[in-house]
């Protein structure tokens, strides 16, 4: 896939020299690079010379100089150099600040995720600022950062490419429009780049960046109860408690004093949507968190356990659509929001750091399910999920989760009988264990149908994260019909 850059500079001369050794020395180079140089009186355009005669790829643009740095003829300046590429045959394009560095595969890595992913409209990654990690608890990976922003063409095409607004937000909106007109957008957490000048200090103060940032994010469309919850997360950040009070304070005067919102109804509502989705999800998620310290603490299960030791026990059914199983890797593991919240996908990474084993249902080009696994490689006993004793070699299955709407069309089945044949027959684990709650029928049922019968049930007391005691409460046949029995002779 070919690929394209502009790059908006305004008296960039601190900065602008090592972003272009990065780009110079990417293994995938673009087709054209161009950079605006929108009224630089600082020695930027001297700069930028040195590289064009040696990489004719990369081309000098300058626009008359400006009395006052604002969003709007930053957008301006992006669209002049876009009137030098858009005639070009490419596949992406991309908006690159002039104040950033990466690691040399940088733009190889996006330009694969591109690759792999036909319905990814816009690409990038987090990035560090004064050594600082930006934070995904109130900004999904959903967002992509204006500093680098990669788009697929036609979506790019699609809404309309930036819109111009003084007070800046125009990479925001053009992410949110995105996924109004049905993209995805990602920042892929693998990869970082490094963001030089600390974000809206080139004019103003922290504090009144603090302000000047709610009154943005009101007129920006934001929801007020979502704004309350972010600026109270903000008050640990410098400055301490006032940065985020004059940020709710920015919010609120801007609300209060009439400013209208500079979008329109249709992206405001979608956004303001978005934010109470990811509140809710934000509060269900402090929830489970909760609740997993109680278990922690104290807990109690009643489990029915089934074991299998050959791949010959599994029983395949017939699936009604032709699900793929493709495991889950660094590379893929984002596409968990094909079919569960977005929260999931830093859940999903923590899985793979923790040596986990997973596989998505795939159908078509979407993802419809996954299942987890946890294999004992040590040469002892261990507890896995703080009440599961395993014994060396031992696997247990865990996390079969289908999409709402492929649910009853045989993924959990599928998911499964592929997962016990994966581990028994490719030296993963000797004996796969797969426990489910006895409340839990339409998963019992679900063991049946890949001909697997609860050996036994067995009631589990853990404290403080370790397995306390643990007991065998039923074995083997039940009544007839019965999920939890034997199979019937």
């Amino acid at each position: 896939m070919h690929f394209v850059l502009v790059t908006p500079a305004r008296n960039e001369a601190t900065f602008i020299e090592d972003t272009v050794k990065c780009v110079v020395r990417q293994t995938v180079k673009p087709l054209k690079w161009v950079i605006v140089s929108d009224g630089s009186t600082d020695g930027t355009d001297e700069i930028v010379q040195k590289y064009t005669t040696e990489f004719p790829w990369i081309e000098l643009l300058r626009t008359a100089e400006r009395k006052e740095r604002n969003f709007a003829g930053k957008v301006g300046a992006f669209n002049a150099g876009y009137d030098r590429v858009k005639d070009l045959d490419y596949q992406i394009i991309g908006n690159l600040d002039a104040d950033i560095t990466f690691d040399d595969d940088y733009f190889a890595y996006l330009i694969t995720k591109f690759a792999e992913n036909p319905r990814l409209g816009v690409a990038g990654t987090p990035f560090t600022e004064d050594s600082t990690q930006y934070n995904y608890r109130f900004t999904s990976p959903e967002h992509v950062s204006g500093q680098c922003q990669l788009f697929r063409r036609t979506c790019f095409e699609d809404i309309g490419g930036y819109i111009p607004r003084k007070i800046g937000g125009i990479d925001l909106i053009a992410v949110i429009t995105a996924r109004m007109h049905g993209w995805q957008t990602m920042s892929f957490l693998e990869k970082i780049f490094v963001h030089h000048r600390k974000m809206n200090t080139a004019n103003y103060s922290v504090r009144m960046v603090a302000f000047r940032g709610g009154r943005g994010d009101y007129v920006l469309g934001g929801h007020p109860a979502w704004e309350l919850f972010r600026c109270i997360y903000q008050m640990k950040n410098p400055p301490v408690i006032t940065g985020g009070v004059l940020r709710f304070a920015g919010f609120m005067w801007t609300k209060l004093t009439g400013v209208e919102i500079q979008v329109s109804p249709e992206v405001a509502k979608f956004r303001q949507a978005e934010q109470l989705r990811r509140l809710r999800e934000f509060f269900v998620r402090i929830y489970g968190r909760l609740k997993k310290a109680f278990q922690n603490t104290f807990w109690i299960y009643v489990t029915a356990v089934f074991a299998v030791r050959s791949s010959n026990e599994i029983r395949f059914p017939a699936s009604p659509k032709p699900y793929a199983f493709v495991p889950i890797t660094i590379d893929n593991y984002y596409r968990v929001r094909d079919f569960r919240a977005e929260e999931r996908i830093l859940e999903y990474r923590e899985k793979l750091k923790r040596g986990e084993v997973g596989y998505f249902a795939q159908l078509d080009e979407r993802m419809v399910g996954s299942i987890w696994a946890t294999v004992n490689h040590q040469a002892a006993p261990c507890v896995a999920r703080t009440y599961m004793r395993l014994q060396p070699g031992e696997a247990l299955i865990h996390d079969i989760v289908t999409g709402e709407p492929y649910r009853g069309m045989g993924v959990g089945p599928f998911m499964t009988a592929n997962m016990c044949r994966t581990l028994l027959t490719g030296d993963l684990s000797t004996n796969v264990v797969i426990d489910v709650n006895v409340r839990n029928t339409p998963s019992l049922r679900m063991m049946n149908k890949v001909g697997l019968y609860a050996k036994r049930t067995v009631l589990s007391i853990s404290t403080l994260g370790r397995l306390l005691a643990q007991k065998n409460i039923r074995h083997g046949a039940a009544a007839p019909g019965d999920p939890m029995g034997k199979e019937p002779v």
